[in-house]
């Protein structure tokens, strides 16, 4: 997986972002002597979510100094946000 900060060339990504989608676990991020890691904890039992549509221009996030925006890519497929 790839976690990389929203930017011109990724915004037209986030078209889909209300689709449903499974849960199957989290990730734990850890950042230690200024490097980042992380650990996987699978679930026993999955679950579908969704979230309501927004209205966000995701323009203004893209080099903002006040706001910013994650984008998640597993196999060079858009993930989520």
């Amino acid at each position: 997986m790839e976690i990389v900060e929203i930017s011109k060339d990724k915004i037209n990504d986030i078209k889909d972002l209300n689709e449903p989608f499974e849960i199957i676990g989290k990730i734990k991020p850890l950042f230690v002597n200024d490097e980042w890691s992380y650990t996987e904890e699978l679930f026993d039992d999955s679950r579908w979510q969704s979230y309501p549509d927004e209205d966000n221009d995701y323009s203004e996030y893209v080099d903002s100094p006040y706001k910013t925006a994650f984008l998640a890519y597993v196999d060079d497929v858009f993930g989520g946000k």
